[in-house]
């Protein structure tokens, strides 16, 4: 019998994994999206829209600038993402968003601030 939550967490693995455009990268739960990923500024608006329309999910009231740069567009596979191995660093603070918050979204139908 399938779980569905265990279906639900696969399948927004899947889609962060989609999104990255790197079919070898290894997501789990405990990622941040910012931090690890890279996934910030237009892209990470991006993500949070595609995100919400795949899955179903109300982003109305998540305050995305208290968890990504304004208008920060680097290309997710950059030199500047080679040079910090991954990794962006926050110019000033950030709430963080990880992959298990986005999956507790998908299966509320709602992302919440934290």
């Amino acid at each position: 019998m399938h779980n569905q939550n265990t279906d639900i967490e696969q399948a927004v693995i899947n889609f962060v994994i989609w999104f990255s455009g790197d079919d070898n990268l290894k997501i789990t739960s405990d990622m941040f999206i910012v931090q690890d990923l890279g996934i910030d500024g237009i892209d990470a608006r991006r993500f949070l829209t595609v995100f919400s329309k795949r899955f179903n999910v109300d982003i109305s009231r998540f305050p995305d600038s208290e968890y990504f740069h304004e208008a920060i567009n680097r290309p997710r596979f950059s030199l500047w993402r080679i040079i910090t191995q991954g990794r962006v660093y926050a110019v000033h603070d950030l709430k963080d968003l990880q992959v298990s918050d986005l999956i507790r979204a998908a299966e509320q139908k709602i992302l919440l601030p934290a």
